[in-house]
């Protein structure tokens, strides 16, 4: 994820309302915001460390379940902001510009995080360009406190305070560039000196308002890509990759071979009285390669859906994703190696509730373990069914008569990021050559 604009407005004597991060998903995935920090740093004083002026939250906007769509835009923004197809996706107070520190401020800083994870920033210097000798000399990594001179991008328009006006990556190449774009100095008109080669633009004269930023309820930079949706069902279209089974901690049962039963379920008191539990399992294997109907390694997945049919309802069970290997001979006794089911050998955070209170066919969101599978294949190892109650639940299996009846899986996903990206790439060598060719033949 980048940034790819800004726009930072301030007076001495307060915020304007008017400034925003317009953020872009460079990958074809979606990127939870839910962790999304966004720091802006001053260079107080001529000696290389950036000052923490301002952070995201600091204001305490809700991101819980935001996401930013595969090539797509997302914009946060203060209330005037005016944006492409509508208001900005999350208004909030920003301070990008910190016009009110006035002279003393020599630098800003704009960078962006996910779960603690540099993705991106930006730099830029005092309005009026006396900050030449005051920039660090250098080109260091950036870690929140160097301040690297090549990344310095200077507004030498405006006088009363910062008014950076909009810095925004105009060209597809840039978009897609990656992280860090390099920087560089502004001039007032793009003949300049150090004006930008199709990476950044500065318009300087249209300050806060006088343009349209870009939300998520505007269009991509590249038309949408559709999804593809596979269905994976023991016995349809030649899918023969279901495992599953339950294991027993009842001693009787604790070495049963389960796997060839038309039913699976689960139970925290197997039988009545008893107190033992009863774990289902359940893999679909062979989801993902370069096969009819199987999903591209590194896919978006987009939407996945877990489908069983219940036939005895009882108290619900929490699914997690299971870390060890097994196969439909396992029993209690042998799972893992150990009798049980240990902590170690399954995520302990739950992927989702799986409702058994009532029977029939029942749907549970799994996006969360296919994306992760997707990534790393070889992680899927299935999930593992705990109960919550004593009143266990029973389900058909994948050997079950009915083939409508058994444990589904439903993904949509979008191609995956390197065949968008051959695809942009030809499209703009495509571009480029027929230029040419009009050149030449001029």
């Amino acid at each position: 994820m980048i940034i790819s604009g800004i726009q930072g407005s301030n007076s001495p004597s307060g915020q304007d309302p008017g400034e925003f991060v317009e953020l872009f998903n460079t990958t074809n995935r979606f990127i939870s915001l839910a962790n999304l920090q966004i720091v802006s740093r001053t260079d107080n004083d001529a000696d290389g460390t950036l000052d923490v002026d301002w952070q995201l939250a600091n204001e305490s906007p809700d991101l819980s379940w935001l996401f930013i769509a595969p090539n797509s835009f997302f914009l946060i923004g203060e209330s005037a902001v005016i944006a492409d197809g509508g208001t900005p996706d999350v208004v909030t107070n920003l301070d990008l510009a910190t016009g009110e520190g006035g002279v003393g401020e020599r630098a800003i800083s704009v960078e962006i995080l996910i779960d603690g994870e540099h993705m991106d920033y930006l730099l830029y210097g005092r309005h009026d360009g006396s900050d030449t000798a005051a920039v660090p000399p250098g080109d260091r990594p950036f870690d929140g406190n160097s301040f690297p001179r090549s990344e310095v991008i200077r507004n030498t328009r405006g006088t009363a305070s910062f008014q950076e006006g909009l810095l925004r990556r105009e060209s597809a190449a840039a978009l897609y560039a990656g992280f860090d774009v390099e920087g560089f100095y502004t001039d007032d008109s793009p003949g300049g000196t150090g004006f930008p080669t199709g990476v950044w633009t500065s318009p300087h004269d249209q300050l806060f308002g006088a343009y349209t930023a870009r939300s998520s309820a505007s269009a991509s930079v590249f038309p949408p890509q559709g999804t593809t949706t596979v269905v994976f069902q023991e016995g349809v279209d030649g899918y023969a990759g279901t495992t599953d089974t339950f294991i027993q901690e009842n001693p009787a049962d604790a070495d049963n071979d389960n796997g060839n039963l038309d039913a699976l379920g689960w139970d925290d008191d197997d039988p009545t009285g008893s107190g033992n539990d009863a774990y289902a399992l359940l893999q679909f294997g062979e989801l993902f390669g370069t096969g009819p109907g199987q999903i591209p390694v590194e896919a978006a997945i987009y939407s996945a859906t877990l489908t069983y049919t219940v036939f005895n309802q009882g108290d619900s069970g929490e699914l997690h994703e299971v870390r060890i290997s097994w196969d439909e001979a396992v029993s209690w006794n042998n799972f893992g190696g150990d009798p049980g089911a240990s902590a170690d050998e399954y995520d302990p955070t739950p992927v989702a509730v799986t409702p058994g209170t009532q029977t029939g066919t029942v749907n549970v969101d799994v996006t969360s373990s296919l994306q992760a599978w997707a990534d790393d294949p070889s992680s899927n190892q299935g999930w593992i069914v705990l109960p919550t109650g004593t009143d266990g639940v029973d389900l058909r299996s994948s050997e079950y008569a009915t083939q409508g009846e058994r444990p589904k899986l439903t993904v949509e996903y979008l191609p995956e990021p390197g065949l968008l990206l051959q695809l942009v790439s030809g499209v703009l060598a495509v571009v480029v050559l027929d230029k040419r060719r009009r050149r030449a033949n001029g």
